[in-house]
């Protein structure tokens, strides 16, 4: 959805819901883990990725997973994603890099 507002709270889900009203909920996802960094979406495509603990999930519209990838610490930072590679870091100062 294009006025698609994406949503971590602190638990194991990842919520699409309206920008112009806040409470139309299009889908939820529901992830690994309670929710440690803020989601992500690739601009002009149908990609979120979210992280949750030490996992980061890519979650196509609809709420579908496509991957999980397991970073074996918690992830702090990121993601963030620039010329086709998702980027976040963990707790214990690694950065890893993905393919999108």
């Amino acid at each position: 959805m294009n006025d698609s507002l994406y949503v971590t709270p602190n638990n194991n889900g990842v919520y699409a819901i309206s920008a112009a009203n806040m409470t139309t909920l299009y889908w939820k996802a529901t992830l690994t883990a309670a929710n440690s960094a803020p989601a992500w979406v690739v601009p002009n495509s149908n990609n979120v990725y979210a992280v949750a603990g030490t996992t980061i999930q890519k979650v196509q519209g609809g709420g579908s997973p496509v991957w999980t990838y397991n970073a074996l610490a918690t992830i702090t930072a990121g993601p963030v994603a620039m010329n086709g590679v998702i980027y976040f870091g963990t707790s214990n100062g690694n950065y890893f890099c993905r393919a999108r």
